[in-house]
């Protein structure tokens, strides 16, 4: 609802995501009431998608390595849709990075 009839208890809280991310270390917890999650990467972490991911690098570069030795680089705030069925390997390309992601329902 929007304009003059809209109520003020129908907006939420803040979540902070970066606080959420480092509580949940590199398994990753999801945001409350959303199907994104979020994690603090600070080694490589391998992903065997079951689903096509979309994934986001919120405050540092993150490196996804793809099979037959491809890669991307994302740089702060960049996405990247991952399709499903994938193997890949996720890491910070310097200490620690803030990764989101969701993954598609269908």
């Amino acid at each position: 609802m929007t304009g003059p009839d809209a109520r003020p208890d129908a907006v939420g809280g803040p979540v902070s995501v970066p606080g959420l991310a480092r509580a949940a270390g590199e398994r990753g917890a999801p945001i409350p009431g959303r199907p994104w999650a979020t994690a603090r990467l600070e080694r490589p972490v391998a992903w065997r998608l079951e689903r096509a991911r979309w994934l986001l690098a919120l405050d540092a570069p993150l490196i996804v390595d793809l099979p037959f030795g491809d890669f991307r680089v994302l740089q702060r705030g960049d996405a990247l849709e991952l399709p499903a069925g994938l193997d890949v390997r996720v890491q910070p390309v310097r200490d620690a990075v803030t990764a989101l992601w969701h993954d598609d329902p269908a």
